[in-house]
């Protein structure tokens, strides 16, 4: 049976860096115009309830790492009291026994992972079927099926004249078959070709400048280790304008945002990221 990912639930507020200190020649006062707004003034119960609402939505954060978990699968009650024992360092005796409420927790989230990677497949084949008969759905060798949003220019990758490690810069949007986003670039970005086979597959062969709909069957994608909301045996769509080739011999500069490199760990760095963003 597939194990579901230890997770540790662990929060914490990030720390502040002071820069631009240097002891030796402090730097002189800013003027006046260009110094920042004073922070509104906040009290005290307005503090608590803001801080409080970051932690425990973080600590939601990681706790949906757990595949398929939601919170009808613990006492809220004792959730609570944890992370007050927790807190103050101690531990309740009826709670020193947990490993036995472990395993049947474990072995629940599994059948659920299994139950949900089996849809997901089943769904993913339904509709690569159902796409590949509409009015301008083509489809490369790999199985991946793809729209011409616009068609570009002639130049393509060419791995005589790009290398073997060229860099690719675009924009993109990925979401679900039921139409949910789960990662898009606001600027553009460049990746190198280690990526899900499907979407390397599409850079191949796209023309620089265009802009396609490409429909990825999940074994050209991340197969059972979707990472975060994608899920196993996730298909996938993502909106793809390539915007250049970089030959292999001028490196990559890193993303300057909205991005990563889609392989499932940076993928979930990317996402953990964004959903830091929206909880400040």
């Amino acid at each position: 049976m597939k194990t579901i990912r230890k997770m540790m639930c662990a929060t914490a507020l990030a720390a502040v860096s002071l820069n631009g200190m240097a002891q030796d020649a402090p730097a002189a006062p800013a003027p006046e115009k260009e110094q920042k707004a004073e922070a509104p003034k906040l009290d005290d119960e307005t503090v608590k309830q803001r801080v409080g609402y970051f932690l425990g939505h973080r600590m939601g954060q990681q706790l949906a790492e757990i595949p398929t978990f939601n919170l009808d699968d613990v006492d809220s009650n004792a959730l609570l009291q944890g992370i007050k024992d927790g807190l103050n360092n101690k531990v309740d005796d009826k709670m020193k026994e947990v490993e036995p409420a472990l395993d049947i927790f474990r072995q629940r989230m599994d059948e659920r992972y299994e139950a949900k990677a089996e849809a997901n497949l089943e769904a993913g084949k339904k509709f690569m079927e159902e796409n590949a008969k509409k009015p301008g759905v083509k489809t490369l060798p790999s199985g991946v099926q793809y729209i011409v949003v616009k068609p570009g220019g002639d130049v393509k990758y060419d791995e005589k004249k790009d290398g073997d490690d060229p860099t690719f810069k675009l924009m993109y949007e990925g979401r679900l078959i039921d139409g949910t986003v789960f990662d898009k670039s606001e600027k553009p970005v460049e990746f190198k070709l280690q990526l899900i086979p499907g979407f390397t597959d599409a850079l191949k062969a796209m023309p620089v400048g265009a802009k396609w709909t490409v429909f990825i069957p999940s074994d050209l994608a991340y197969k059972e280790a979707g990472p975060g909301i994608i899920g196993p045996n996730s298909t996938l769509i993502f909106d793809i304008e390539l915007l250049e080739i970089i030959p292999g011999n001028s490196p990559a500069t890193p993303p300057t945002g909205g991005g990563q490199q889609i392989t499932p760990e940076m993928l979930q760095q990317l996402l953990e990221a964004q959903q830091q963003g929206a909880a400040k």
